[in-house]
């Protein structure tokens, strides 16, 4: 296993997280993530009206919180929550603890050549935007991973949180990244999930399509390795986020409209005897 990195970013010393399994999860926890996501996940593209009529433009990504959950608890006991709280001080002297940030993951098994490998996937991953760039995504995806999940995947629009992934389990920047992973294991681990959001949606881009005429045709020629889950944020910010991320070696190219950038991290070997 290659040597690891320094990490760039260890947590503020006021910031500290907390993982909460599917069973404790309750409606007042589910709430407050709820918030968070409602105001800080992203925004709806022009395109969105297209897929719902009843989705503005411009405006916050939303969801209900029946929605939040079947997305991201459905079934309880494969499910940890990460939180990432910021201590603040009141004018009363007390402390009081404000989320900053979040993220889901749940397991599942996935048969790679008559072995059962255990899949710990991202369904959901926030961070206040006031409180990005301190490393608080890879320290969420950290607390939920084990060194016995095999492979970690995620789905998002986001190049930086696509990022956080790769760092969180191999403690090393994107620039490093080997996408054989997500090109030989993307569809049967996919195939394996209860979510038909990830497991009926098309993959896209050069890793998935060898015809290079054909992306060119569809507009799909700087996309490398994308999952199309109908998600129409603004690809304004999508834009912006990857060319910040290609000054520091982007390899995962651009988004068509709905599609979500997709990641899937082997765990190093040697990790697991590394972190007994």
């Amino acid at each position: 296993m290659p040597p690891r990195e320094a990490d760039p970013h260890p947590l503020p010393p006021n910031i500290t997280l907390t993982t909460t399994p599917g069973p404790s999860i309750t409606d007042y926890t589910l709430q407050s993530v709820l918030t968070l996501y409602n105001s800080h996940y992203g925004r709806y593209g022009p395109h969105a009206a297209d897929a719902n009529p009843f989705l503005v433009p411009g405006t916050h990504i939303q969801l209900s919180l029946c929605r939040l959950r079947h997305l991201n608890v459905s079934d309880v006991t494969a499910v940890t929550l990460a939180e990432a709280y910021r201590t603040v001080g009141t004018r009363e002297g007390d402390e009081e603890k404000k989320l900053v940030g979040c993220a889901f993951g749940t397991r599942w098994c996935y048969e790679n050549e008559g072995k059962k490998e255990t899949v710990l996937w991202i369904t959901l991953l926030v961070v206040h935007r006031h409180f990005r760039s301190l490393g608080i995504a890879t320290h969420l995806i950290r607390a939920l991973h084990s060194p016995h999940d095999t492979f970690t995947g995620l789905a998002s629009w986001s190049p930086f949180g696509t990022a956080a992934l790769y760092r969180a389990i191999t403690y090393r920047p994107i620039s490093h990244v080997d996408l054989n992973a997500t090109k030989t294991h993307a569809k049967g681990i996919l195939k394996g999930c209860e979510l038909d959001y990830l497991r009926d949606a098309p993959l896209q881009g050069s890793l998935f399509e060898e015809d290079e005429e054909e992306r060119r045709k569809v507009g799909r020629e700087r996309v490398v390795s994308c999952i199309q889950t109908k998600n129409y944020v603004d690809l304004e910010d999508v834009k912006d986020g990857v060319a910040k991320a290609e000054r520091k070696g982007w390899p995962l190219g651009e988004l068509p409209e709905g599609g979500e950038f997709l990641l899937i991290v082997e765990t190093p070997r040697g990790q697991e005897e590394e972190e007994k």
